[in-house]
């Protein structure tokens, strides 16, 4: 969580008052990303708090080793393969893990093959939720963000440089 940036500026706080808060998120193992949320919206006056998890891990359940939740994450798709049989098949979702792992430095060699099979909509948007997500200017995350620009620059011309605002980020933190 450290290098993703959560923001609630986008709302004045005349917009979120008296409003709920629900966060969805798959799995608590240690609670960092709720006291992220917690963090970030603490001087917003929103009129509860609420986070929804599929399943929760720690010591209220028992020990769970946290990188037994990277397995978790990465059970069904574990190469470029395997995610665009997934985007192909059209029941497919937006996340942050998404972007990371299809921007990841393991990835790197084969991204512009994987970007070539993948249609338009996708490279589009892993263009914008990268560059709104703040992996466009992460040293570990910005050579792959710049693959994809080239790719969307073959594919639709020259890409002219949009500002990003501030605010919520294309794709919801997991």
């Amino acid at each position: 969580m450290a290098p993703n940036v959560l923001s609630f500026r986008r709302f004045s706080p005349d917009q979120v008052r008296g409003a709920h808060l629900l966060v969805v998120d798959d799995v608590r193992v240690t609670g960092a990303h709720q006291r992220c949320v917690m963090r970030a919206s603490a001087d917003m006056p929103f009129l509860g708090r609420t986070f929804l998890y599929i399943a929760c891990f720690g010591p209220a359940s028992g020990h769970f080793d946290p990188t037994q939740e990277d397995a978790l994450n990465h059970t069904a798709v574990r190469t470029l393969g395997d995610l665009a049989e997934i985007v192909a098949g059209g029941d497919f979702s937006w996340n942050v893990r998404v972007c990371k792992f299809v921007l990841n430095q393991a990835n790197r060699r084969g991204l512009p093959r994987f970007l070539g099979q993948m249609p338009g909509w996708f490279v589009r948007d892993l263009h914008r939720n990268s560059r709104r997500d703040g992996y466009a200017r992460m040293a570990s995350y910005a050579p792959s963000h710049e693959v994809v620009r080239v790719e969307l620059a073959r594919r639709f011309g020259r890409l002219r440089p949009r500002r990003l605002r501030d605010g919520p980020h294309a794709c919801v933190s997991a």
